[in-house]
């Protein structure tokens, strides 16, 4: 009967095509008076007629969508052939025909397209330019949706519109394996739903965006799918939940996230049980859908070796297959495929716990469920009259019985013989492996030992350097300041030269002093520095003034500081800058807690640094300043050490290159013992 149904639609087409080319008169009156006899019955009857018999008599309902069709090639009425063109696209799709659907919805679009009506049905056009597309992507035409979208987009009106029109883009987008163009469309249709308030459409639009983000392996799908469950939950949309945790599970089990996919099929479970009365109310199958989940968990249990687990789950899905009680007839097909799967995973189960007789009656009884779905499906070849297909069926069924049974055969005896081979090899393996173990754990020893070793040595080297390198700095101060006090001496000042003298000798004091510490605390280089500043600056009084600020919230007792870290920067400025400078110079030491660290700043404006080296001589260029040289060693060595690194930085103040700036930033270091 399916077959007439088909050729009568193909009949329809061949008669809308050369229906306008024909006399409507000797088409229409000879088939009107064999399948038409009511004259009494009007067209809108008829499809009324049609509706009431769609799902109980399709051949009746057919029959009356036939004689309305031929009334409205009669009476040329445009509105009237499109409503029966979408009346015979409802019978398609009802009974899967998605090409013979599409084509009429099309045809409907077609001929209100031709008449450009604006009339009140025009509201419900874009309902089916909608049916159109999908009707024609469930027949693997997903250019001709596409094409359809584009030339009957115009009715779409309303905002709601064109977020369905966004969705059915990127449905057949996503047929096409076109995802960036689907994806597109579907943002575009979120942010729609969004805008409208649609929060279930909003969820559904996520789980069609998550899907295509797991084809393309993106990271972002279980956020997406999260979002959308979080979305439902709070509009409480108990069939969204359970729809999205589904989605969920799904994705854990494509990724092997077993312990996740567990605990959300549960989710699922539970929430099937607890709304089970509203779910049956929206036609939901509540029993197959609990056992399908138990199902899933097994087979995740079976993945993770997890065998009794995994019994013990399907002993809650109700296998009695052997009970006499069960009305076979009334069981549908849905029930059965849940069932043989239920036993086809115990089985499994058994198998490989090595539980053979269980594993034989559990495959027995697989056997038995694929004997009954067969059974079904040859009732439903049977009434659809294809006695070809099911008769090949059942020579599959057939192979698929003898191959299954070959390999559960293969199985057992393979079982078999791996627990032979692993009483035999258990032994050894444990012997070997304490073996590798315990030689593992000598290398591994022996590695630590080393580079605990060579650690230590390097540390060691370290310190000498640091230690060579202070040695370096006192040696160098005292050169310079004994410069100073030639100079006074040269000049016949007195006075000054016993003031130096006395100020040069507690400063050699405090030298001596520290000369063995590796870190001094600040408030002794603070007053190193002072004296130092002192010094230099009596012998250059009409040179530079200096103002020294310490900050008050600095801890200048607690903070340790390498000794003498500071000086070859401030020497630098006096010496480079402010010598050069006719008057006026002024040579800024500021020292502030800046979070964790010591910021240490020394500023002048002197001459600047481009001016400075223009007036040294051809020998002074070639060399570089002791100081500076020794004290950058030191900074680098200091890092090593303590794994902390001493930052700095210099720049000049002004614009045209006059003044230096140094910043240099010391974390609170403190020895090693």
């Amino acid at each position: 009967m399916l077959r007439r149904v088909i050729i009568f639609g193909l009949i329809f087409m061949a008669v809308n095509a050369v229906a306008f080319g024909q006399s409507r008169s000797s088409f229409s009156k000879p088939r009107m008076k064999s399948v038409y006899t009511d004259p009494s019955k009007t067209i809108y009857g008829l499809l009324d007629s049609s509706n009431v018999y769609l799902k109980s008599d399709k051949d009746k309902s057919f029959d009356f969508l036939e004689q309305a069709y031929l009334l409205s090639l009669k009476s040329e009425n445009a509105h009237i052939q499109y409503l029966v063109y979408r009346k015979l696209g409802n019978f398609y799709e009802f009974y899967n025909q998605h090409d013979l659907a599409a084509l009429n919805y099309e045809n409907s679009l077609k001929l209100n397209n031709q008449k450009n009506r604006k009339t009140k049905t025009q509201k419900d056009i874009f309902i089916y330019v909608l049916k159109a597309g999908e009707q024609y992507r469930l027949a693997k035409q997903a250019e001709k949706s596409l094409e359809i979208y584009r030339v009957y987009g115009k009715y779409a009106f309303y905002e709601r519109d064109f977020m369905l029109l966004s969705i059915a883009n990127g449905d057949a987008y996503f047929d096409l394996e076109k995802y960036t163009l689907a994806i597109e469309n579907y943002r575009s249709a979120e942010q729609k739903s969004l805008k409208l308030n649609l929060n279930d459409q909003n969820t559904i639009i996520k789980l069609k965006i998550a899907k295509v983000l797991a084809i393309t392996n993106s990271d972002q799908t279980l956020v997406v799918l999260n979002q959308a469950n979080v979305q439902s939950k709070a509009n409480s949309n108990v069939s969204l939940q359970i729809k999205t945790e589904t989605e969920i599970a799904n994705y854990y089990s494509q990724n092997d996230l077993h312990v996740q996919e567990i605990a959300s099929r549960n989710i699922i479970i539970n929430n099937l049980d607890s709304n089970k009365v509203e779910l049956e109310s929206l036609n939901v199958n509540v029993s197959n859908s609990l056992m399908e989940e138990k199902i899933n968990i097994a087979k995740t249990y079976n993945k993770q070796n997890l065998y009794d687990s995994a019994i013990v789950e399907l002993s809650l899905v109700n296998i009695d297959y052997f009970n006499n009680d069960i009305d076979e007839e009334t069981e549908d097909r849905a029930t059965l495929e849940l069932k043989k799967e239920a036993a086809k995973t115990r089985s499994e189960a058994f198998l490989k716990l090595g539980q053979e007789k269980e594993a034989l009656r559990a495959y027995k009884q697989y056997v038995s469920l694929m004997d009954r779905l067969y059974e079904k499906k040859e009732v439903e070849f049977h009434n659809f009259g294809d006695l070809n297909k099911k008769l090949s069926d059942n020579q599959w069924r057939i192979d698929f019985l003898e191959k299954d049974k070959a390999i559960y055969d293969a199985e057992l005896l393979v079982f078999e013989q791996e627990h032979l081979l692993y009483e035999e090899s258990i032994k050894f393996q444990k012997w070997f492996i304490f073996g590798l173990v315990a030689i593992a754990s000598l290398l591994g020893f022996a590695l630590l030992m080393l580079n605990k070793r060579n650690k230590i040595q390097q540390k060691h080297n370290l310190y000498l350097d640091l230690k060579s390198l202070r040695t370096q700095m006192n040696p160098h101060f005292i050169f310079n300041a004994l410069n100073s006090v030639n100079n006074f001496i040269a000049k016949n000042d007195e006075l000054n030269a016993n003031k130096y003298l006395v100020r040069f000798s507690k400063l050699m004091r405090s030298i001596l002093d520290n000369s063995d510490s590796d870190f001094i605390p600040l408030s002794k280089e603070v007053e190193l520095l002072e004296l130092y500043l002192q010094l230099e600056n009596m012998r250059f009084p009409d040179k530079f003034s200096f103002k020294f600020d310490v900050d008050k919230d600095l801890s200048i007792d607690g903070f340790q500081i390498p000794p003498m870290i500071i000086q070859p920067y401030i020497e630098n400025a006096i010496w480079h800058g402010l010598r050069y400078k006719e008057e006026g110079g002024l040579l800024s030491v500021k020292m502030e807690k800046e979070g964790e660290l010591l910021k240490v700043s020394v500023e002048d404006n002197g001459i600047g640094r481009k001016k400075s080296q223009e007036l040294k001589t051809k020998n002074q260029k070639s060399l570089k300043s002791r100081g500076i040289k020794n004290t950058q060693k030191r900074l680098e060595i200091l890092a090593k050490i303590y794994k902390q690194e001493i930052r700095m930085q210099i720049g000049d103040v002004l614009g045209n290159g006059e003044g230096t700036l140094v910043e240099v930033w010391i974390p609170n270091l403190q020895t090693e013992k």
